[in-house]
């Protein structure tokens, strides 16, 4: 082997040696910043001050804690979201409603009205069930297509 095809093979094998570090930097920076997004749009959600409950007074609730709560974003216009509305109103401790706007019918203290949580959860279409574990991440997204599919927190 000559000098000229020593040196090549050093060469290539450095700069390949040079791609895969490289390549392992990317994914774990990748990795980092899909966690802190997570982050942020957790902790934007675990203080939002647009939720509104309690009789519809519409009341701001400093801290809704989303912690082991179960989540069903409903819309009036929505038949199996009527139905789901009227077996589980009186039922769970930890299951609420989300509207996006007031509906008087809805009166009920497990009924929230955020449309910023619609939005921060990028829910398009109703009903949609979404469940929060005890680090008030989520663990269930899912949409429903009658009361038997809902699973309680």
């Amino acid at each position: 082997m000559n000098l000229t095809t020593t040196l090549s093979l050093i060469l290539l094998v450095a700069l390949l040696s040079q791609s895969i570090v490289i390549f392992f930097l990317i994914k774990s920076f990748r990795n980092i910043i899909d966690e802190l997004k997570s982050n942020i749009l957790l902790s934007e959600l675990k203080a939002d001050p647009t939720v509104y409950q309690n009789d519809r007074k519409l009341e701001k609730v400093r801290e809704f804690s989303l912690k082991e709560k179960t989540l069903i974003f409903i819309s009036p216009n929505c038949s199996t979201c009527q139905v789901l509305y009227n077996h589980f109103s009186s039922s769970n401790s930890n299951l609420y409603f989300v509207l996006l706007d007031v509906f008087p019918e809805w009166n009920d203290s497990r009924v929230i009205v955020s449309p910023e949580l619609f939005k921060k959860l990028n829910i398009t279409t109703t009903p949609v069930q979404i469940n929060f574990d005890d680090q008030k991440e989520i663990i269930l997204k899912k949409v429903i297509y009658n009361e038997s599919d809902v699973t309680v927190a």
